[in-house]
């Protein structure tokens, strides 16, 4: 997807968000799924909820919903809002 427009239209806005922190790259198959747009990170046939996050701070999504499974019994989908629309 090298030098195309990150959401696919050059007609509608577009962000690309890029973080000096050093944070953990979950899965490297996510790359190639950013086109899709929004995408399930993590399904849970028993969520409770679902948490969403964008790009770099998807490492801190997943903690939290871990967090919740460890301390409250509380089960999540995590949804990436890596490449959408404005």
């Amino acid at each position: 997807m090298h030098g195309q427009c990150p959401s696919g239209s050059k007609g509608t806005p577009s962000i690309i968000s890029t973080s000096r922190h050093k944070l953990p790259q979950l899965f490297a198959g996510a790359a190639r799924r950013v086109s899709e747009g929004a995408y399930v990170l993590i399904g849970n046939e028993k969520a409770m909820v679902t948490a969403s996050s964008v790009m770099v701070t998807s490492c801190h999504t997943v903690d939290a919903a871990a967090r919740l499974r460890e301390t409250k019994l509380i089960e999540a989908d995590i949804v990436s809002l890596a490449c959408t629309p404005l």
